[in-house]
C-alpha cells in the first residue's frame, strides 16, 4: 500500500474538511481511508499532536518444536515536548539499553552502563527518535501486508476523538515464496480522527518462520498515548543513573 506525499497531505486535511486543489474529481484516488493514512505517517505527523507521552510494550515469544520457549520484552517510552525537549527510553527485559534526554536543545545520553554524558550534537539523537518511534511496524513486521482493520465504533481516547478498529488477518497469498506462514492476528486499535495517529492498541499475532515451520513465533503489542498538552517533566538527569548499583 503506497500513498504519495501529496496525496497523504491532502488526505490528512480531508479527514476533517475538503481542501481546494486536493480533489480532482476522483474521490477514491484522492481520499485514502483513515487506516491507510495511518500506515503512511512519519514521526513529523505525530509531532502535530503536540506534547504527549507514548508507552509501548512488545513481548516476543519463540517456541521450539519440543514446546520449550523463550520470551523477550521490549519497552519503549517517548516523552514529547518538541524537537528541543524530548526523552527516549528503551528497555529489554527490564534492562535499560537507551536513555536519551534532550532539554532546551542540549542532549544527555546514557553511556558506560550507568552514567549520563552530555553530547555535543543533538541531531543524531533526533534521527534515532525518527527511526524508533514506530513500535507498531517494528512489532508487526511479518504481518504488515496482511493486516485487516474493520471499523467497530467511535469514542474518546485521552480527550481526543478516535475511531476503533478490530484487527484481524487477511488471507495470505499462497504463491508467496520465502515468506513466514501467518497463523493468527487479532486485537483492537484506536486511531485519532484528526491525525490518523495510533492512540491505543492491543494486538497479538502468531506465525511460523519460513523454512522452520515446526517453530512458532508469537508477538504481543500494547501501546498507549497519554498526557496530551501537558508538561512532560523532562529534566536534565543526574550524572549517575539512580539505582544503577542495585541493578548490577
Amino acid at each position: 500500500m503506497k500513498t504519495s506525499g501529496f496525496k497523504l497531505a491532502c488526505a490528512l486535511q480531508l479527514l476533517t474538511f475538503s481542501v481546494p486543489g486536493c480533489f480532482d474529481g476522483n474521490w477514491e484516488d484522492q481520499s485514502p481511508t483513515l487506516p491507510q493514512v495511518s500506515d503512511q505517517l512519519t514521526f513529523d505527523s505525530v509531532t502535530r499532536l503536540g506534547a504527549h507521552r507514548l508507552e509501548a510494550t512488545c513481548i516476543r515469544r519463540f517456541e521450539a518444536p519440543d514446546g520449550t520457549y523463550t520470551e523477550v520484552q521490549h519497552d519503549t517510552e517517548i516523552l514529547w515536548q518538541g524537537w528541543d525537549d524530548f526523552r527516549l527510553r528503551r528497555t529489554v527485559d527490564a534492562s535499560l539499553v537507551t536513555d536519551v534526554v534532550v532539554v532546551d536543545g542540549t542532549t544527555w545520553a546514557l553511556s558506560s552502563g550507568d552514567r549520563y554524558g552530555k553530547q555535543r550534537d543533538t541531531e543524531p539523537y533526533r534521527m534515532e527518535l525518527r527511526r524508533s518511534w514506530n513500535v507498531w511496524h517494528d512489532a508487526l513486521e511479518p504481518f504488515l501486508d496482511n493486516v485487516l482493520l474493520s471499523e467497530a465504533g467511535k469514542g474518546i481516547i485521552e480527550g481526543r476523538r478516535a475511531r476503533r478498529y478490530r484487527v484481524s488477518l487477511l488471507p495470505q497469498d499462497a504463491g508467496e515464496a520465502r515468506q513466514p506462514r501467518l497463523v493468527s492476528l487479532d486485537g483492537d486499535l484506536w486511531l485519532d480522527e484528526a491525525s490518523a495517529v495510533r492512540l491505543l492498541a492491543e494486538v497479538n499475532g502468531t506465525w511460523r518462520p519460513w523454512g522452520r515451520e515446526d517453530e512458532l513465533r508469537h508477538v504481543s503489542l500494547k501501546l498507549r498515548r497519554t498526557r496530551f498538552g501537558e508538561p512532560q517533566g523532562i529534566r536534565v538527569p543526574s550524572r549517575k543513573r539512580k539505582g544503577a548499583a542495585r541493578n548490577r
